[in-house]
Formats: C-alpha cells, sequence, structure tokens
C-alpha cells in the first residue's frame, strides 16, 4: 500500500524528531505538532549538531531516493531518506524539514547508490547481545542463508599528545562493519568473519562443494562480493540446480 507523506504525518505512530536552524522551520515545526497531536503521536524537538567532528555519522552523506515500511500501516515510495549509522535511525525529508523516525515503527527502508539497492531491516537480534531488534542491518544476501551487514559509525575522541604531537585534535566518526547470518528467516543471529572457517560453516553438509566451488573460481573468503557468490551457488545447491 502507497501512502502520501501527508497522510503519514497525520496518521502515524511514531515519535518524530525535526531539526532546523531558521525561524521559518520553527514555525513549520509548530504546524507539525498540532497535525501531530490530535493522536498524541509526535514529538518534535532540536537535534544535536555535529559540527567540529571530523568524517561523517551517515552511511552515505547525501539524501537519496527510497523508500521505507511503516509496521501496521504500509510503504512509502518516492521519499527522500538517509540512514544515520551513529544514532542508528532513518531521516527523511518532508516540507523542506528533516524528520527523524522511530525505529520501532520503520521495519525496513531501501534506497538506490551507485546503481546498488541498498536494503535495510531490523527486528533482529544477535546472540554477540551487539545487536538489538532496533538496530539496522544491510541486507546482503537473503535464501537458505540470510547474510547482513551492520555499518555502524562510533565517535572516536580526540587523543592528541602536545608533547609528542601524535594522535587527533578533534573527535572523529570512524566506521565499524561486522557481518551476521541466520538460517532461513530466523531473527536470532549469528556473528561471522569473512574467513574461511566461518563462512564454510554456513553452508552445512554443502561445505565441501562449496570449497571446491571457491578453488575451482579462485575466490577469497575475505571479499564480501566473493562470499555472497558462495550464498548464491549454496542456493543453487540446495535446491538441486547446482553440481
Amino acid at each position: 500500500m502507497r501512502i502520501s507523506l501527508v497522510a503519514f504525518l497525520s496518521i502515524t505512530c511514531l515519535s518524530i524528531a525535526a531539526y532546523s536552524q531558521d525561524a521559518q522551520s520553527t514555525n513549520q515545526f509548530q504546524l507539525l505538532n498540532r497535525i501531530g497531536s490530535g493522536s498524541g503521536s509526535m514529538m518534535l524537538m532540536l537535534n544535536s549538531s555535529y559540527y567540529g567532528i571530523e568524517g561523517t555519522p551517515y552511511h552515505i552523506d547525501d539524501f537519496r531516493g527510497g523508500a521505507f515500511h511503516h509496521t501496521g500501516v504500509g510503504r512509502y515510495e518516492d521519499v527522500m531518506i538517509r540512514y544515520n549509522a551513529f544514532e542508528d535511525w532513518l531521516e527523511i525529508v518532508a516540507d523542506g524539514d528533516s524528520l527523524i523516525l522511530n525505529p520501532k515503527a520503520v521495519g525496513s527502508f531501501e534506497f538506490m547508490h551507485n546503481g546498488i539497492n541498498f536494503l535495510y531491516r531490523n527486528g533482529y537480534r544477535s546472540n554477540d547481545k551487539r545487536v538489538e531488534r532496533e538496530h539496522y542491518l544491510q541486507m546482503l544476501h537473503e535464501g537458505a542463508v540470510v547474510f547482513m551487514k551492520r555499518h555502524r559509525k562510533e565517535l572516536q575522541k580526540a587523543n592528541f599528545d602536545p608533547v609528542f604531537n601524535t594522535g587527533s585534535k578533534y573527535d572523529r566518526f570512524v566506521e565499524n562493519e561486522s557481518y551476521y547470518a541466520a538460517g532461513g528467516r530466523g531473527d536470532h543471529l549469528e556473528p561471522v568473519r569473512l574467513r574461511r572457517r566461518d563462512i564454510l560453516a554456513l553452508m552445512g553438509d554443502r561445505s565441501d562443494q562449496i570449497e571446491k566451488f571457491v578453488r575451482d573460481n579462485r575466490l577469497n573468503y575475505r571479499s564480501e562480493a566473493d562470499v555472497l557468490r558462495m550464498l548464491e551457488q549454496y542456493d543453487r545447491l540446495k535446491n538441486g540446480e547446482g553440481n
């Protein structure tokens, strides 16, 4: 079901935050607040800035055309969105403002970048307790094995040493990527490293065939793209299509 953003603002059950720096946007905040006040479903507040911090909190800096799914309501298409990997929330553009959507109500979103479709979902929990159900993960492969990546931006504090002139003078965002896998549509994840032992463990009784496939095609267990090829071959074997 496709829904307009105007309808979204009037019926959403999300908690929303908006931010801006001028009086015109402040008036827009008040307008949006009135729209949402009837159902008591909207909260507006100033977003803290990231000025003075090196790097970016976003997976991809610019807003991209995409879509998101509001649990229990439907899918919103043709929306400008971007993913804040530091805060772990989705931002959209509406009426010239950036709105922050509550992860409890937005179960998935997707956008195109450099010809690649990026699809994120939440609702999973990892056995290492580093992923909770409100955390978003990029869906890399959905087959016999569901293979995902977590894009996490972390804030590294300034550690400049004036005596030895070493370290950084400024706080900065650093990327921390990790991989997880689940069988079928299971919601409990196992952490996975891009290495032979972990990847072959995903293939069960087909691991010998996958290992031969890797050798024959000169694939690398440390390459994300090559691991995705292995998972595709595993699906073919499971479906009786491989040799």
